[in-house]
């Protein structure tokens, strides 16, 4: 697989690119972290620290695709939003899918590890988040 970022500005790609982005910036709240969208049939409202770290993740992805700054700043604000929810014993603060909530989670099996990994250092490696 080709991984590099001028690989993935072929025109082709932006058409999804840009209707993805055109919906999903609606979830990102003030804070930065995007919520669950919807879930169990409702608009949710609340922070979701996965969501966040995905979607920050995305927004780095879609701004080495565009060269759009907007989308870069979309991404920054994502993980700042998560680097301020960091305990100092380097335990993650987990915000909830569904209710406001949150809490320092121990990060101890595969699926925590992969999460927490894309929330934060993922979204700044050099491949992924540069033009």
């Amino acid at each position: 697989m080709n991984e590099d970022p001028e690989s993935l500005r072929a025109p082709h790609a932006w058409p999804a690119a840009f209707a993805w982005t055109a919906t999903s910036t609606r979830w990102q709240l003030p804070s930065g972290a995007f919520t669950n969208a919807r879930w169990n049939g409702q608009d949710m409202h609340v922070p979701y620290s996965v969501a966040t770290g995905t979607q920050g993740m995305s927004f780095c992805a879609l701004y080495a695709i565009t060269g759009e700054e907007k989308d870069l700043r979309i991404a920054e604000h994502a993980v700042q939003f998560l680097l301020e929810n960091w305990q100092s014993d380097g335990r993650p603060i987990h915000h909830h899918h569904a209710v406001d909530q949150a809490s320092p989670v121990n990060v101890t099996d595969f699926g925590d590890i992969l999460y927490r990994r894309g929330e934060t250092a993922g979204m700044w490696d050099n491949r992924y988040c540069r033009r």
